[in-house]
């Protein structure tokens, strides 16, 4: 447990929370206690030779001195929930021994550890195990609840430490050199007359969704699924990230935007609707705000209509690139005001299905030729979580395309789920190889 402040002339500072912030409180909210454990980030960190546990401590103290989000205690004080941070750090550092042990071991151990839940009201949300052989430290295995850090923020955090403990990384060098943006200082913008604009910007586009589609449609009801055995499936594919490449080349789009679109088209013929609503996880990482350290990501639905098969590829992407811009440019706002928005004009608080996570990088086809070609195939993983009540697609970063499915299984059973994943690949080389493809080549692809 967290050792609050004892000197009394510096006193932890109380601050709104952030909306990113509070975007994750009412995620939580709809989790039973046990599974808050599944949003907490997990991640292992290889230590460089001849390092201490002293050095080890010292690092961790370095970033909790510049980050307040890892001295910042999340409490109720009668009128809701803010974020009270302490200018003392303390490290939450438990050493273990652990002979043998590579990276892998060390995720799967953090993992472990992850399940226990952090007190928002008594402790700093975060813990660090450090693995030892010998005495000599190998690994770290951080466990950060994402009201403290999203993954840009967790990154930020490990090249900070990496930097610290003497390993070459110039991102992390050129961060510890500049002065970190802080959770509190964005909250008070957020929440700011200067502002204004954006908030009522975001209420606006909110009032369209809701006068626009119907209420079967939006927001999801939370009775659609929600199967605590869930599957999840994950294409690999070298070849479909060079199609990928071809594709959002020819058609001038981002490769995200391309995904995108496929994404839509998968839920039309998964869930049979013309009238597709994604969930989109917004960053809001742009201008001063890129490096924070806190959870910036929150949720813009996005409205995709299926248009017919025969309506050019070419057209319908670049119309799903203008919509996923206009969502992401709204996707930063006061929740609390538009769950109020929400249940006002539909008797509940909005619900989310169908989310789209992009985490790739564009990648060109000179890269793609330097990398080695493992073939392709579809992996089932142990998911250890699900956002979506039916189910979601993540797109990770790498040499391959790796397209990540997670579904209900009374949706989507293990052969169709499989399928599925095939008709990422298929379609992807097909759109590649059809210049004058039409929206019909995506599904007649999945021999739709």
């Amino acid at each position: 447990m967290t050792e609050l402040s004892t000197d009394l002339r510096i006193q932890p500072v109380s601050a709104p929370l952030a909306f990113g912030q509070v975007s994750v409180q009412r995620i939580n909210e709809t989790y039973p206690l046990d599974r808050w454990s599944e949003t907490y980030l997990a991640y292992p960190v290889a230590l460089p030779a001849q390092v201490t546990v002293d050095r080890v401590r010292a690092a961790l103290t370095g970033i909790s001195n510049r980050h307040e989000a890892l001295r910042t205690r999340f409490v109720d004080d009668g009128h809701g929930r803010r974020q009270l941070v302490d200018p003392h750090p303390v490290v939450n550092l438990v050493v273990t021994e652990r002979s043998g042990y590579t990276e892998s071991d060390t995720l799967a151990l953090t993992v472990s550890t992850a399940r226990q839940r952090f007190s928002w009201e008594t402790e700093f949300s975060w813990r660090v195990l450090l693995l030892c052989d010998a005495g000599r430290p190998t690994y770290l295995g951080l466990v950060i609840d994402h009201v403290v850090a999203d993954g840009w923020g967790l990154l930020r955090l490990v090249a900070e430490l990496r930097a610290d403990l003497g390993v070459d990384d110039p991102a992390g060098r050129r961060w510890i050199a500049t002065p970190a943006p802080q959770p509190s200082e964005i909250a008070l913008l957020q929440r700011s007359d200067r502002w204004r604009a954006r908030r009522d910007g975001v209420a606006r586009y909110w009032r369209n969704l809701l006068t626009t589609l119907p209420a079967d449609a939006f927001p999801i009801p939370v009775a659609s699924g929600g199967d605590e055995g869930r599957i999840e499936a994950e294409l690999r594919s070298s070849a479909a990230r060079a199609a990928l490449a071809v594709v959002a080349q020819r058609n001038k789009v981002s490769q995200q935007t391309v995904m995108l679109a496929l994404a839509a088209l998968s839920v039309h013929q998964v869930v049979g609707t013309d009238l597709v609503v994604l969930t989109l996880q917004a960053s809001n990482r742009h201008g001063p705000w890129q490096d924070v350290v806190t959870s910036m990501n929150q949720y813009s639905p996005l409205v995709v209509p299926i248009p017919a098969p025969d309506r050019s590829f070419a057209d319908f992407v670049r119309d799903v690139h203008t919509k996923g811009i206009i969502a992401y440019r709204h996707g930063c706002y006061d929740v609390d005001a538009i769950w109020d928005l929400v249940a006002q004009e539909r008797g509940a608080p909005p619900s989310f299905d169908h989310f789209f996570n992009y985490l790739g990088d564009d990648v060109n086809a000179k890269e793609r030729a330097e990398w080695d070609d493992p073939g392709e195939r579809v992996v089932w993983n142990r998911p250890r979580r699900q956002i979506g009540p039916r189910f979601d697609i993540k797109v990770r970063n790498g040499n391959e395309l790796s397209v990540v499915v997670r579904a209900d299984p009374t949706l989507l059973g293990r052969p169709a789920l499989e399928e599925l994943m095939w008709w990422f690949a298929r379609t992807l080389r097909r759109l590649a190889e059809d210049s004058p493809a039409g929206v019909g080549h995506a599904l007649v692809a999945s021999g739709k």
